[in-house]
Protein backbone atom coordinates (compact mmCIF):
# COMPACT_ATOMS: atom_id res chain seq x y z
CA UNK A 1 0.00 0.00 0.00
CA UNK A 2 1.20 3.61 -0.58
CA UNK A 3 0.92 5.96 1.46
CA UNK A 4 0.81 9.55 1.21
CA UNK A 5 2.79 11.70 2.14
CA UNK A 6 2.43 15.05 4.05
CA UNK A 7 2.01 17.44 0.26
CA UNK A 8 -0.44 15.17 -0.24
CA UNK A 9 -2.55 15.06 2.46
CA UNK A 10 -2.62 18.98 2.31
CA UNK A 11 -4.26 18.56 -1.06
CA UNK A 12 -6.54 16.35 0.00
CA UNK A 13 -7.54 18.43 2.94
CA UNK A 14 -7.44 21.66 0.75
CA UNK A 15 -5.55 23.09 3.79
CA UNK A 16 -3.46 26.36 2.94
CA UNK A 17 -0.97 25.56 5.46
CA UNK A 18 1.27 28.80 5.48
CA UNK A 19 -1.98 30.53 6.51
CA UNK A 20 -2.51 28.57 9.80
CA UNK A 21 -1.46 30.75 12.68
CA UNK A 22 1.69 29.21 14.11
CA UNK A 23 1.15 29.32 17.78
CA UNK A 24 -1.86 27.51 17.60
CA UNK A 25 -2.63 24.13 19.03
CA UNK A 26 -2.60 21.25 15.76
CA UNK A 27 -3.36 17.88 15.75
CA UNK A 28 -1.82 17.03 19.38
CA UNK A 29 -4.99 17.97 20.81
CA UNK A 30 -5.69 14.46 20.19
CA UNK A 31 -3.98 13.74 23.64
CA UNK A 32 -6.94 14.85 25.37
CA UNK A 33 -9.47 13.11 23.28
CA UNK A 34 -11.78 10.72 25.08
CA UNK A 35 -13.74 9.18 22.45
CA UNK A 36 -13.50 9.54 18.61
CA UNK A 37 -16.75 8.39 16.60
CA UNK A 38 -17.82 8.61 12.77
CA UNK A 39 -20.92 9.50 11.47
CA UNK A 40 -22.18 10.49 8.29
CA UNK A 41 -20.49 13.85 7.23
CA UNK A 42 -18.09 14.14 9.74
CA UNK A 43 -16.16 12.95 12.45
CA UNK A 44 -17.17 13.69 16.48
CA UNK A 45 -14.00 13.70 18.99
CA UNK A 46 -15.01 13.89 22.86
CA UNK A 47 -12.22 15.45 24.96
CA UNK A 48 -11.43 15.95 28.50
CA UNK A 49 -13.32 19.17 29.41
CA UNK A 50 -10.05 20.83 30.74
CA UNK A 51 -8.86 20.91 26.75
CA UNK A 52 -11.68 23.42 26.01
CA UNK A 53 -9.39 26.71 25.26
CA UNK A 54 -6.61 24.20 23.04
CA UNK A 55 -9.95 22.84 20.79
CA UNK A 56 -10.42 25.83 20.32
CA UNK A 57 -7.67 27.85 19.32
CA UNK A 58 -7.13 24.44 17.71
CA UNK A 59 -10.69 24.60 15.65
CA UNK A 60 -10.35 28.42 15.00
CA UNK A 61 -6.71 27.86 13.59
CA UNK A 62 -8.12 25.36 11.02
CA UNK A 63 -11.22 27.24 10.30
CA UNK A 64 -8.43 29.68 8.60
CA UNK A 65 -6.39 27.02 6.40
CA UNK A 66 -8.81 24.75 6.17
CA UNK A 67 -11.75 26.51 5.35
CA UNK A 68 -13.52 24.56 3.05
CA UNK A 69 -13.66 21.95 6.29
CA UNK A 70 -16.19 22.88 9.36
CA UNK A 71 -14.82 22.89 12.55
CA UNK A 72 -17.32 23.31 14.82
CA UNK A 73 -16.85 23.18 19.13
CA UNK A 74 -19.70 22.39 21.64
CA UNK A 75 -18.95 22.63 25.20
CA UNK A 76 -22.27 21.10 26.58
CA UNK A 77 -23.14 19.03 27.23
CA UNK A 78 -19.26 17.77 26.93
CA UNK A 79 -16.61 19.26 24.73
CA UNK A 80 -16.63 18.18 21.75
CA UNK A 81 -15.22 18.89 18.44
CA UNK A 82 -17.32 18.37 14.94
CA UNK A 83 -15.67 17.84 11.54
CA UNK A 84 -17.51 18.06 8.77
CA UNK A 85 -15.68 17.84 5.31
CA UNK A 86 -15.97 15.30 2.47
CA UNK A 87 -15.59 11.05 3.15
CA UNK A 88 -11.72 11.46 1.70
CA UNK A 89 -11.37 14.30 3.79
CA UNK A 90 -12.64 12.61 6.67
CA UNK A 91 -10.41 9.45 6.55
CA UNK A 92 -7.29 11.86 6.44
CA UNK A 93 -8.59 13.75 9.73
CA UNK A 94 -9.33 10.31 11.55
CA UNK A 95 -6.43 8.53 10.93
CA UNK A 96 -4.60 12.02 12.04
CA UNK A 97 -6.38 11.64 15.26
CA UNK A 98 -7.01 8.27 15.98
CA UNK A 99 -2.81 8.19 15.74
CA UNK A 100 -2.58 10.67 18.09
Amino acid sequence: MIRPNADDLLDILACDIEARPGDAPGIEIGQYARAIKRTDGEVVIDFDPAAVASVEASAAAERVCCSSITWRVEQAPSLRLRIGASSEQLDVIEKMFAAG
